[in-house]
């Protein structure tokens, strides 16, 4: 599910913020913000193995927690427009904030999910 997720998630970003424009150069921004794509997208999925009985329910409330996410991640970007200059720039800081609003709408997920 995991994999599923990030593959989806690297076809809808556009090839300037994806990690493999920048893999050559390992600069920590990137990491940064791969990390806290990762985390969360695993959260909400964390979630739904944590208090979803039947593997069904798994398969549903990942599909549509990553759909969910991808909207925030969309709304996140639209919010921080000029985020990509800023991480190709090598600002750390800017890619912790990305970093962090996607992991706090990830968590805000995960405890809707669970109710």
């Amino acid at each position: 599910m995991l994999i599923w997720d990030l593959q989806s998630v690297m076809k809808l970003t556009p090839p300037e913020e994806s990690c493999s424009s920048f893999i050559t150069a390992i600069w920590p921004t990137v990491g940064c913000t791969q990390q806290g794509l990762i985390t969360s997208l695993v959260l909400p999925v964390g979630a739904c193995l944590i208090h979803k009985i039947a593997l069904i329910d798994v398969a549903v409330w990942g599909t549509v927690s990553l759909f969910l996410q991808l909207f925030l991640f969309r709304v996140t970007d639209a919010i921080f427009r000029g985020m990509p200059e800023r991480i190709s720039n090598n600002e750390v800081p800017a890619a912790m904030v990305l970093a962090s609003f996607k992991l706090a709408g990830s968590i805000t997920l995960a405890i809707a999910i669970v109710g």
